[in-house]
């Protein structure tokens, strides 16, 4: 992934992460990671970044709300 540098590409990665926040607490989060191949890709995902970016933070927001939620139940039923 990381040597891949074919131009005409642009390389994602995307994590879902959960890192401890205080006791009994954690933050759930995502982490992207854009590159692209060459600077016609960049210009490219530029113009795609500013027509879908705002739904994508939204899908983003409403997904990591899901999670947090999955975990917080998850603990209630170890706890329980």
């Amino acid at each position: 992934f990381q040597r891949f540098a074919e131009p005409g590409w642009v390389k994602i990665a995307w994590t879902i992460g959960v890192r401890p926040a205080g006791p009994g607490e954690s933050v759930v989060f995502t982490e992207t990671r854009v590159e692209a191949t060459d600077p016609a890709s960049r210009r490219r995902f530029g113009r795609y970044w500013l027509a879908f970016g705002l739904g994508i933070r939204v899908i983003r927001r409403l997904a990591l709300g899901h999670v947090a939620r999955q975990l917080s139940h998850a603990v209630a039923r170890q706890a329980g």
